[in-house]
């Protein structure tokens, strides 16, 4: 995907879209390639990530019917992948998935079945619960589409609103002690 590509990214279509992967990012790197001896070294930022699957489960919920995008992260064997760090769209919210009130954000039990069809690089709970499935998440899209590209609160950096917060700590921690000092000077000496 080029600079352009993700500057038109369009949430509503290209959501779905099977050229979106979700990933974990494992190791970021920059790395030289040369073409040929004669030509200047190509620098490149990369990254070293595990990707998620998509769970296709058949679930009846007010979440599911809601679009919720569900993914795992695949058990066993893991799967790494390089690419170019100019390539990712950017932070993806992901909330631990519950499916069917199960106790842990794992696959449950119940679906063990389905494994070869709806998720075959992952895995169910044993049926006894010592075993814990593949993690499940859920994509927030409401985070996603509405809670990015919103300054800050006062349009501050984190730098600067931690800047800010001590100060304001500090000046009302010398206020403070400024009350202190006048009660104590004011406050009349009992003489007996």
């Amino acid at each position: 995907m080029d600079h352009e590509a993700k500057s038109n990214f369009d949430f509503a279509c290209d959501f779905e879209s099977e050229c979106v992967w979700y990933a974990r990012p494992q190791l970021y790197f920059n790395c030289s390639f040369r073409r040929c001896l004669n030509f200047a070294p190509i620098e490149c930022s990369m990254v070293y990530y595990s990707a998620f699957d998509n769970l296709e489960l058949q679930i009846q919920g007010h979440m599911e019917s809601a679009g919720v995008k569900m993914l795992y992260e695949p058990s066993g064997k893991k799967y790494f992948f390089c690419g170019l760090v100019s390539d990712m769209i950017g932070r993806v919210p992901l909330v631990p998935c519950f499916i069917h009130g199960n106790t842990t954000p794992t696959i449950p039990h119940e679906y063990s079945s389905l494994q070869r069809t709806r998720f075959n690089m992952g895995r169910a709970d044993s049926l006894d619960g010592n075993i814990h499935g593949s993690s499940v998440y859920e994509v927030n899209l409401w985070i996603w589409q509405f809670g990015r590209g919103r300054p800050r609160i006062g349009g501050l950096s984190v730098e600067k609103t931690d800047e800010k917060r001590k100060l304001c700590r500090t000046q009302a921690a010398l206020a403070s002690a400024d009350t202190r000092k006048r009660r104590a000077e004011n406050q009349p000496s009992s003489r007996r």
